[in-house]
């Protein structure tokens, strides 16, 4: 497809695109750009999608669900199946109508979201226990027969303060748990050995720092100062320490090679230990 094609006036007197000037007088190639850069310009005239209005739609949902839910049981299915059409949708709106959002590194949601789905869920407990006991008669019907407002009400404090506890517990537990797929279908982010190289070592030296102020951190807070995975982590210091121990012309070689991948060398690494070639004796204590 050409960008610019050639004008051919049929009237020498007719008016130049540089201004009124006739044609005949402007010595210049005469040139209109045509769709030049269309899908570009496309995107910078389409508005900006507001974060904020797309939490703000999942925080309301969440709330009648957490809330209210049992009014009517079978919302939350058709809240999960609505929100299975809404995610589709939201990928075919973000890739035709709207500008291209630019990608950022965040740890989270933050810290205003995080809390209002805290405060929700808190409150749907505390809401379902008092609705089923005022306006329910759940417990005289199957439970305890003759049970009076004030005993309901009792019960309903005590089953509120037994699913909190056990919601606080579950959260204490899993506060910081990514499970093992998730880690595992993560793309490895560097592409080069001597990237992971100086990676790792960038990471030795910040673990050495921080035992230097507390003898006592582990890895895990390294990798979260550092900002990067535990398992990504423990892959690119086992390729210090294997490049470390090799002849100068191999660790020049290795480093500066840019067709082997992390992944293969990681295998050879692996194969080495399992062969007895090179045995890894883990990180120096200091």
């Amino acid at each position: 497809e050409r960008l610019i094609r050639p004008v051919v006036p049929e009237d020498s007197s007719a008016t130049s695109i540089y201004g009124n000037k006739p044609i005949a007088d402007i010595h210049l190639p005469q040139q209109v750009v045509t769709d030049t850069f269309t899908q570009a310009r496309d995107e910078v005239l389409n508005y900006n999608q507001q974060n904020v209005l797309e939490f703000a739609a999942i925080i309301i949902q969440f709330g009648y669900i957490a809330m209210f839910g049992a009014v009517w049981p079978l919302a939350a299915l058709l809240a999960l199946l609505n929100d299975f059409a809404t995610q589709r949708l939201d990928m075919w709106k973000f890739c035709t109508f709207v500008r291209r959002p630019m990608a950022e590194r965040k740890n989270g949601i933050g810290s205003f979201w995080f809390t209002a789905l805290e405060g929700m869920s808190i409150l749907g407990i505390t809401n379902h226990m008092f609705m089923l006991a005022v306006s329910s008669n759940t417990m005289e019907e199957y439970f305890f027969p003759g049970i009076t407002i004030w005993e309901r009400m009792f019960a309903a404090f005590v089953a509120q303060n037994i699913f909190m506890v056990f919601y606080c517990a579950v959260r204490v537990a899993y506060r910081n748990h990514i499970p093992t797929w998730v880690l595992l279908k993560k793309k490895e982010p560097l592409r080069f050995i001597r990237d992971a190289y100086r990676a790792g070592c960038a990471l030795r030296e910040r673990r050495y720092r921080m035992l230097l102020a507390n003898p006592n951190v582990s890895m895990k807070f390294v990798c979260k100062a550092e900002d990067i995975d535990q398992m990504a982590a423990d892959r690119y210091l086992s390729i210090v320490r294997y490049v470390d121990v090799q002849e100068p012309d191999v660790k020049r070689s290795l480093l500066y090679d840019s067709s082997t991948t992390i992944q293969a060398l990681l295998t050879t690494v692996h194969l080495h230990i399992r062969g007895g070639k090179w045995h890894d004796l883990g990180e120096a204590p200091t």
